[in-house]
């Protein structure tokens, strides 16, 4: 936990940076590569747009989940922070034909399954973080595409009300994000940490909403049976279930 002498030395040069951006006559999203060192997302929002909350996501491994799911939950922990014009950074979305941060050199195909990219993008989504692909644009596949085009997806990030996700339940085996929107609805993704299929359910009151809910799938873009007290869904290993629940 970082000082009010060690704030003010962190902020500085962002403070400055921030003075002389101000002077330009355009529009500049300023960001703040900060790693998460100073708790920025504490003050990040005075001097900056968005600032990054950890280290390297190219970097992150270890064993169970890929990198990803570290980062993010990591960065899922400081909802509180985020508002409107002041965004947690989780860092890229590094999908597609990707570099190596360590080895660097030519690219590669991404090691992360179809599961494993939808929910990346999914969390990023929820948690209302900039969206900035890092792969390689000349070598972009149809399913790449897919996973960065949704518009019901881009859309929960989007939304005008500016929230990010709060953390509604989490263990070893699950990870569940509930994102409230402008129109009185609520994105909920399910993400199965585990190394098998898993069944994951939340009632509708954990979500503060009444027990009768429209439903609909956020990646197929079809609506569901309505939801009657809880919301249930089967998901993939390391995958996701995106929904949108509205009263």
């Amino acid at each position: 936990m970082a000082n009010g002498n060690d704030i003010g030395q962190l902020k500085c040069p962002y403070q400055l940076m921030r003075d002389e951006l101000l002077k330009q006559d355009r529009d500049i999203v300023f960001n703040l590569c900060q790693y998460g060192m100073g708790d920025v997302w504490n003050w990040g929002g005075e001097v900056g747009h968005c600032w990054r909350t950890t280290g390297g996501l190219g970097l992150a491994g270890g064993g169970g989940p890929p990198g990803f799911y570290q980062i993010g939950i990591s960065n899922a922990a400081h909802w509180p922070q985020a508002k409107p014009g002041a965004w947690n950074d989780p860092d890229y979305l590094l999908i597609g034909w990707v570099g190596d941060a360590q080895g660097m050199g030519e690219g590669k195909p991404t090691s992360l399954t179809g599961n494993e990219q939808y929910a990346y993008m999914s969390m990023w989504s929820l948690m209302a973080s900039p969206l900035i692909f890092s792969g390689d644009m000349a070598k972009l596949d149809a399913f790449t595409l897919i996973v960065l085009c949704n518009a019901e997806v881009i859309d929960i990030n989007q939304d005008p009300l500016g929230k990010q996700a709060r953390i509604i339940k989490q263990d070893h085996r699950q990870f569940v994000l509930a994102k409230p929107l402008e129109d009185g609805s609520v994105a909920l993704g399910l993400f199965n940490l585990s190394a098998r299929p898993l069944r994951m359910e939340i009632s509708l009151a954990d979500l503060g909403l009444p027990e009768n809910c429209h439903l609909r799938d956020a990646w197929r873009q079809v609506n569901l049976p309505d939801a009657q007290a809880t919301v249930a869904a089967m998901v993939p290993c390391h995958g996701v279930a995106l929904l949108r629940l509205m009263p």
